[in-house]
Order: structure tokens, then sequence, then C-alpha cells
């Protein structure tokens, strides 16, 4: 018997609207979530600037870069502008911008050719008076200097007296200060080690697993070397001298100092200090490297007397001694005969010495901030400072300009920038 009427319509009904359902579902697509619309925010962090590559300067001026203006060049010249010629003379430097303007005189009017936003242009300035009535062009200048990346500094072999190992970002690097020639070693250096510099090669200083011995390494290769050090503890390492390592031992009341040969370990002589306090610090000329200088310097002060040693440790009987230069800290060999110390009540000011005349000067260094190190290269002109994290080289003298050696570069040094 079939179903009754009523009930086939509604089944009808209810297969017509599922039918119906599927085919618009399939017309819609795909259902998609609801979500609610993210905030926009109402600043934006700025891009991460790269730090500027670390590059080593060639010492070559091209130009003088104005920083200021004033005079008759306000205006007409612009900071930033490179004067790279004054009326055809060619301009390398400031000190030969100051040379090519004063060949003319106060008042005349010359040509000056610059380098501004990257095209050269050429403007005229009348020259204005300065002090005795010589010409000024009335701008500050510093030496705009070609540079190079570090990673692409010349292989080349340097040479010269006054050649310095310094660690640049974790590499060593080697520098003649009195050329600014550099030469890429390839060597990789931690800020945790002690390494110095004897004879041509770097060496690394390690302490044994017991605490007990001191290993010397040469970073071009070679097993490490025990330094016999006779049972005694290590206080300082003071530098080097005539191929040897210089440690001093804190023995009771009495330092001593003692040469190492660090190829061999063994002790090549020893020299007591007596009740010194203080850090021992020693220094070689590049000129005469016979003899060297040792300092025991007071921990407050830095102030000690200064002693002069042979080869073979032996002391002379020349002794400095802080009356004698008012007071200062021993800063090294200005040349074979001078020494530097720092004036102890004016930064600025730098004490010679004559070892053989006995006489006193003072040389005055011009105002610079930033100046945290300052050590005479030896060649009896110029001064190695570290100044705003860079290294400059500087002559000793109150007009120097700062000639900056390094750019940007993470310094940290070898053995107080050592002897290669």
């Amino acid at each position: 018997m079939p179903p009754p009427l009523g009930y086939r319509l509604d089944m009808r009904i209810r297969v017509l609207a599922l039918v119906l359902t599927l085919a618009s579902a399939g017309c819609a697509g795909p259902s998609r979530p609801i979500s609610s619309v993210p905030d926009i925010p109402t600043t934006v962090a700025p891009l991460p600037v790269p730090p500027a590559a670390c590059s080593l300067s060639l010492d070559l001026g091209t130009g003088a870069r104005v920083r200021t203006t004033s005079g008759t060049s306000d205006g007409v010249l612009l900071p930033d502008d490179v004067i790279v010629a004054v009326d055809g003379t060619k301009v390398a430097s400031a000190g030969s911008l100051l040379a090519a303007v004063e060949n003319h005189g106060a008042g005349e009017a010359v040509d000056i050719r610059v380098v501004r936003n990257g095209s050269d242009e050429t403007v005229t300035v009348n020259l204005g008076t300065g002090t005795s009535g010589v010409p000024r062009l009335g701008v500050i200048v510093v030496t705009e200097q070609e540079t190079i990346p570090a990673s692409a500094a010349p292989v080349s072999g340097i040479s010269g007296r006054f050649i310095r190992a310094i660690d640049l970002a974790g590499k060593v690097y080697l520098l003649d200060a009195a050329s600014a020639s550099w030469q890429a070693t390839g060597l990789e250096v931690s800020p945790q080690e002690i390494w110095f510099v004897s004879s041509g090669e770097l060496y690394r200083l390690e302490v044994s697993a017991d605490q007990n011995e001191l290993l010397s390494s040469p970073l071009r290769g070679g097993e490490s070397v025990t330094l016999d050090l006779g049972g005694r503890r290590v206080s300082t390492v003071a530098g080097t001298f005539n191929g040897a390592v210089m440690l001093v031992f804190d023995i009771g009341d009495d330092n001593t100092l003692a040469a190492f040969d660090p190829g061999s370990g063994g002790q090549l002589w020893e020299l007591s200090l007596g009740e010194t306090t203080g850090r021992t610090i020693a220094f070689t000329n590049p000129i005469r490297p016979s003899v060297a200088l040792v300092a025991s310097a007071d921990p407050e002060t830095l102030v000690g007397d200064v002693s002069i040693l042979g080869t073979d440790g032996t002391p002379s009987d020349i002794v400095v001694t802080p009356e004698e230069i008012g007071g200062g800290r021993l800063l090294g060999w200005y040349d074979e005969d001078t020494l530097l110390f720092s004036d102890s009540t004016d930064n600025r000011r730098i004490i010679s010495l004559s070892l053989e005349s006995r006489d006193v000067a003072t040389l005055a260094l011009p105002t610079l901030a930033g100046l945290t190190r300052l050590q005479p290269v030896g060649d009896g002109r110029n001064l190695i400072i570290q100044l705003d994290g860079d290294i400059a080289r500087i002559e000793a003298a109150a007009d120097g300009e700062p000639i900056t050696l390094t750019r940007n570069c993470e310094i940290g040094v070898l053995t107080d920038f050592g002897w290669s």
C-alpha cells in the first residue's frame, strides 16, 4: 500500500530544500573565517643602519674638507666642500692649503676649486686679513684622506723601524707609523689572550691548566714552549726587548724583572727592582735597539723612576727621577736620545728630556677632544694617539693636525702598539 499523499509531498519538499542548499553552497565558494582587523601602528621602527666598514688610511691627502666658514669665505665656500686647488696650486691637505693661501696677499681675489656634492666647481674668494697682516681664507679644514676597507688592506711586506702590530676588530695589522703603511697579517686575536711582539714574530702567552706554567706560542705556527719561571708567579708582562719578553715577578716585598726567550723558554737575565709598586713598563728604542727603558710606576700617580738597561739587563748609571721632569708619566722614546713624559698638571703638554744634556723642554699639543692614549713613534717627530676610538698620528707641535690612520674600527692594541 503506497504512503499517503501528504507524506510524499513532505519528503519531496525536504529533498528539494537539500538540493537548493547544496547548490547555493557550491556557487558561494568556500567559506572564510571572520577575523578582527589588526591594529595599525602609529609609529614605524626605523630600519637598522649598518655600521660603517672599518677602513685604514693610506695617509694620502686628496684635499682639505671645509668644516666651518667665516669672513669673506662665508656663503661662498660651504661646509663639506673639499678644496683641491687655490689659483691652480694643488691642495692635498690642510697644511698645503695654508701654504697656498700665504703665497697671496691679504685682500687679493683667488680662485678656489672645490669638489661640492661630487662635482667640481670654482668659486672666487677675496682673502681676509689675519694677525700680523697675513692673508686668511676664513675656513677651518681637515685633510681629506684616501681610505681602504680593512678587508682589502695591502698584503705586501712593509719595512721600517717604526712598525707596530695593532688589533683591529679582532685581526692583526702591521702599521709603519712613520709612513702610515699598512699590512694585513691574516691573524686573528682574542681580547682574553696576552699577545706580544718580538723580533718580527707575534706570540701568545697562555697559562697552563694547573696555573703553574706560562706557555709561549708563535702565531704563525709552531708548538707552545714552556717558560722556565722557576716556580715564580708572574705579576705582569712589562714589554719586549732585544727579542725577549720581559716579565715582572712579585717576590715578597721586592719585584723582579726577568727576560725570557719566547722561542726556547729559557731565562736570559733578571734584574731586582726593589720595593716598587704599581705596574712596571718597558720601552725599547727603534733607533737604538741595544737599550731599553724600565719604569716602575706608582699606582696612583703613574710616576716612578726610569732606568736604562743594556741588552744583558745590566742597568746603566742613567736614572730619571720624577722630580727632574716635574712629575710626569713616562710615554716612551721620542728619538734616539730623548724621552717623552706627560705633564702631571696639563694633559696637552708633553715634556721632553734629553738623556745626554739633561735639558727639559715642553711640546704643546692642540686641544684634542676624545684623546685617550698617546705614544711617541720614535722618529723625533710624530706621536701615535687614540682619538675618539680611532688611531691617529700627530706631529709634536702646537699646530699639528691629527692624521687619522683608522676609521670606524674596533681598536684593541697588542703590547701598547708593540714593536715588530
